[in-house]
Formats: C-alpha cells, structure tokens, sequence
C-alpha cells in the first residue's frame, strides 16, 4: 500500500489551521503500519493535474477513499487514467475530528 501525504501547507491552506502533527512525524506513524509498503510526503500540490501526474507515475491498482470524500469525482477520474478501480474502504466516522480533539485540549 502506497500512501500520499498532503503537506502541512496543505493542510494550513484547505483546512484552514496548522496541523497537530507535521507532515514528517504523521509519515513516521504511517510508515510504522505493518501494511503501509511506502508513504509519499506530497509537496504542495496546487491543482488537480499535479495528482493526476502523481497518479500517472504511480499507476496503482486501486485508489482508495473514504465514503463521502469530496474529491471523489476527481479521484474516479485519475482511476479512469490508469485503469484503476475507486474503492471505497471505510466510512466517514463521525464525532471524530481533529476540530473536535483541538477543542478538547484547549
């Protein structure tokens, strides 16, 4: 399994606060998972053309997402692109959310 992971820019622009882990320390978690093959720590990537040439250089099997992922479009598409297929591996868990845990410590 070959994951990709956003930069902390990223994640300061789309979300609209600083991550509570950086880009490196969340890559060192994921890379400790025994199924996790590789982590890719993604530069800041400003459009969806610059996934689509990830996507294209990785040429995975299967893109996975999670139920409900606003990107899901977009994802189907970069899967039509390599002949991959979109799968759908977990549901969105609600009352989960780094907002939610922020709140709580502070």
């Amino acid at each position: 399994m070959i994951i990709a992971l956003e930069s902390d820019e990223f994640i300061k622009m789309r979300k609209k606060r600083n991550p509570i882990h950086s880009q490196e320390q969340r890559a060192e978690i994921l890379a400790s998972i025994n199924t996790v093959d590789l982590v890719v720590k993604l530069p800041f990537l400003k459009s969806d053309e610059e996934y689509f040439q990830l996507v294209r250089l990785i040429k995975p099997s299967v893109i996975a997402i999670t139920q409900g992922d606003k990107q899901t479009e977009n994802k189907n598409r970069q899967a039509g692109l390599v002949g991959a297929r979109l799968a759908i591996v977990t549901n969105l868990i609600k009352g989960f959310s780094t907002k939610k845990i922020i709140k709580a410590l502070g």
